[in-house]
C-alpha cells in the first residue's frame, strides 16, 4: 500500500514500487514473490511499466555519447518515471492500444541527465523548439543569451551541442546517429542560437542540450566536465505530425521488439 509524504507517494501498489529521492518521485518495478498470483490488473500495470523502462533505456543510450559515465546515480529510474508518466495516459485500459497526440511526451521536457548540475542552472534560458514543415527548429528567446550563460570558473570556454534522436513508436525503431550542431560559447562565440534539424512525420522527436566546458590555460586545454558536473538534459519532446512513411536513408536500430500499437 502506497502512503503520500508531503509532495510524494511511498510504498507499493501492485507490481509497482514508489519512493522519493532528492526532490523526485521515482517508480520502479517491485520484485515478485514466489506463489504470488498477480491479478489482471497489476499484469497489465507492470507490462506498461516493462515497456517505460524498455522505452527509457533507449532513450538514455540515444544521447549516450553525451551522457555516458557523466550523469547523476538515479538517472535511470527518474527516466523510468518520466517515461511511465509518458505512456499511462495515452494506453487504452482494455484494448492496450496506444493513442498518442504531439505533447504526450511533454513530461521528458527539462528533465537533467545530471541532478548535481542542473542544465537550467547554467544555459539561464529555456531554448524555444517549434516544428513547421518538417524542420524542428531550436532557437534562444533573446539576442544574447549565449553571452548569459554560466561558467563554472573564469579560466573555462566552453561549447553548446543540441542533439536531435528520433524514434519510430509504430515501427519500434530509433536512429543510431542522432542529429547534432554545436557551437562555442563565451569569448568569440556566437551570441544566438538558431539551428534547424530535419525530422520525419510520425516520429517521436527528442531535443537535448549539453554544455561542455574546457579549461584555457595558453596551450593547455583541458575538459572540465565529470561524473559530478555535465549540465546537459532535454528541452523538447513531440511527436511530428502524420504517418511514418518508411522511405527515408537513416540508420536504424531495432528496440527489441518494442511496438507501440496505435
Amino acid at each position: 500500500m502506497a502512503t503520500k509524504e508531503g509532495n510524494f507517494l511511498r510504498g507499493t501498489i501492485g507490481p509497482i514500487s514508489m519512493r522519493a529521492s532528492r526532490g523526485q518521485q521515482l517508480v520502479s518495478q517491485r520484485p515478485g514473490k514466489g506463489g504470488v498470483k498477480q491479478t489482471a490488473d497489476t499484469k497489465k500495470a507492470a507490462n506498461t511499466f516493462g515497456m517505460a523502462s524498455r522505452l527509457a533505456g533507449h532513450i538514455r543510450r540515444s544521447f549516450a555519447n553525451w551522457i555516458e559515465g557523466l550523469c547523476d546515480s538515479d538517472l535511470v529510474s527518474r527516466l523510468n518515471t518520466v517515461t511511465l508518466e509518458c505512456l499511462i495516459p495515452f494506453r487504452d485500459a482494455e484494448t492496450r492500444l496506444f493513442k498518442f497526440v504531439g505533447s504526450s511526451f511533454r513530461h521528458l521536457e527539462r528533465l537533467d541527465f545530471n541532478i548535481k548540475s542542473p542544465l537550467m542552472k547554467y544555459l539561464v534560458f529555456i531554448p524555444q523548439v517549434t516544428y513547421v514543415d518538417g524542420i524542428i527548429n531550436v532557437q534562444s528567446p533573446e539576442p544574447d543569451d549565449l553571452k548569459r550563460i554560466r561558467f563554472p570558473n573564469k579560466y573555462a570556454i566552453g561549447e553548446l551541442t543540441v542533439v536531435v534522436t528520433q524514434i519510430c513508436l509504430a515501427e519500434g525503431k530509433r536512429m543510431t546517429k542522432p542529429h547534432r550542431q554545436t557551437l562555442k560559447i563565451g569569448a568569440n562565440g556566437m551570441d544566438r542560437l538558431n539551428m534547424d534539424f530535419p525530422v520525419l512525420e510520425g516520429c517521436l522527436c527528442i531535443v537535448a542540450v549539453f554544455l561542455r566546458y574546457y579549461f584555457n590555460l595558453g596551450e593547455c586545454i583541458s575538459i572540465i566536465n565529470s561524473r559530478d558536473f555535465n549540465p546537459g538534459g532535454i528541452c523538447g519532446a513531440l511527436i511530428i505530425p502524420g504517418k511514418y512513411q518508411d522511405d527515408d536513408d537513416l540508420e536504424w536500430k531495432t528496440m527489441n521488439n518494442l511496438n507501440f500499437i496505435q
